[in-house]
């Protein structure tokens, strides 16, 4: 069955976190399910015939929806809101060591990039 030009992304459809990421993380399981998993977003899309492209890894390692380089620190170098998130909204600190910006940088290198190079290619003519 030929797909239709429908690109889908799920860009918080994962719970998977790499180990070096989760020996960094200070919100348990079900802190990381209710605030980082946008909840049977895999299913409410599934669409036949669709282009459908989920992320691989939860928005806690790098928010795909973000721009790469979102990423507003507060006064004491807490990032609220952007691609890394290092405190939650509720004040609950994410990780034991704030990222660095260098670290902010190599996620985006390592999970942010690809997850958008899929979508480029797939928007690519030939695709569809």
């Amino acid at each position: 069955m030929k797909k239709l030009p429908i690109l889908i992304a799920l860009p918080h459809a994962s719970l998977r976190i790499p180990i070096e990421v989760r020996k960094q993380i200070l919100l348990s399981r079900n802190e990381i399910m209710r605030e980082k998993w946008d909840t049977f977003t895999a299913k409410i899309f599934e669409i036949p015939n669709a282009h459908i492209l989920k992320a691989t890894y939860s928005r806690i390692v790098v928010d795909l929806n973000r721009a790469p380089d979102d990423c507003e620190l507060d006064e004491k170098g807490f990032c609220k809101n952007g691609v890394v998130v290092s405190k939650q909204e509720n004040g609950k600190i994410t990780f034991r060591d704030t990222p660095t910006k260098t670290e902010i940088a190599r996620r985006v290198k390592k999970y942010h990039q690809p997850f958008h190079a899929k979508i480029k290619k797939k928007f690519h003519k030939s695709n569809f």
